[in-house]
């Protein structure tokens, strides 16, 4: 959705996908109702298991894999920091995010250049690709669109 609305010409697209990530963010079951305070918070479930519902399905059936794409919603974040809304809490929380993924101990514990067989290891490559996206977001305003 970020490249779209970074390379889209067409206003209505750049609309819909910057209302998109408003809601997705900001609304009553957005990112930021279930961020409670630390980097990692929001990877709990904010509501209990629909009817029917396996009880893994709100947790996602891998925690690992759960870490990884965590690591790369921060790019999305700062992406509509910088394109679409600034917004102070989000920012704050951001940078949050930001010091938790520079931190070589932490970014490995989440995934990054970790050995596959370790625990947290699983989806090293993917998380190690996420946080590069975001890092990259966070030093350079939409780095990873430039060609």
């Amino acid at each position: 959705m970020c490249w779209t609305h970074h390379a889209s010409k067409n206003s209505e697209v750049r609309t819909v996908i910057a209302d998109r990530l408003k809601h997705w963010i900001f609304g009553e079951k957005g990112i930021l109702s279930q961020w409670s305070g630390s980097f990692f918070g929001f990877n709990n479930a904010a509501q209990p298991t629909e009817p029917g519902e396996l009880p893994s399905s709100r947790l996602g059936l891998r925690y690992t894999w759960e870490m990884a794409k965590a690591n790369g919603i921060i790019h999305g974040l700062i992406y509509y920091l910088d394109n679409i809304e600034d917004h102070p809490g989000l920012r704050e929380k951001v940078d949050l995010g930001i010091r938790y993924l520079s931190h070589p101990l932490k970014a490995r514990m989440s995934g990054v250049a970790s050995d596959p067989d370790e625990g947290y290891g699983g989806f090293a490559v993917q998380s190690t690709g996420f946080v590069g996206l975001s890092l990259a977001q966070g030093i350079q305003s939409n780095s990873v669109f430039d060609l």
